[in-house]
């Protein structure tokens, strides 16, 4: 018979459970997701046509593969970690250009947000539960 930990190479890994540096990296990412969210809904009101519906729709559509790079990364899957890492250098570069072409002040406080979903998911004992 063949035990538990030998069916699922994770559990071992798991029964100390999720790193917190794992835990900080999502929660980072599912805010990142809400206020993705909220954004979109700011577009479909503010825009009152076509265009903005559409572009409103892809940011909700954006916002939820966003949260599920957050699942992702609690169920221990090693693909996350390249994701939230793309997602969170993604979101910084557009903060910091919307913030240059003339955004207020505040969207440097914001960077913050996908600063730490980047560190968080490069630190060593991220790193190593993700890989499995």
């Amino acid at each position: 018979m063949i035990s538990s930990s030998e069916q699922h190479p994770r559990s071992s890994a798991r029964h100390g459970g999720i790193p917190t540096s794992v835990v900080v990296a999502v929660v980072a990412t599912w805010i990142s997701a809400v206020t993705l969210a909220v954004v979109a809904v700011a577009v479909m009101v503010s825009g009152r046509n076509v265009f903005g519906a559409g572009v409103g729709a892809m940011l909700v559509i954006y916002a939820v593969l966003v949260a599920l790079v957050g699942w992702l990364a609690i169920k221990g899957r090693s693909s996350a970690q390249g994701l939230m890492v793309a997602s969170g250098l993604l979101h910084v570069i557009v903060l910091v250009s919307l913030q240059r072409s003339g955004g207020p002040a505040w969207f440097w406080a914001m960077v913050v947000i996908p600063a730490t979903v980047v560190v968080a998911s490069l630190l060593p004992r991220s790193r190593a539960w993700l890989r499995g």
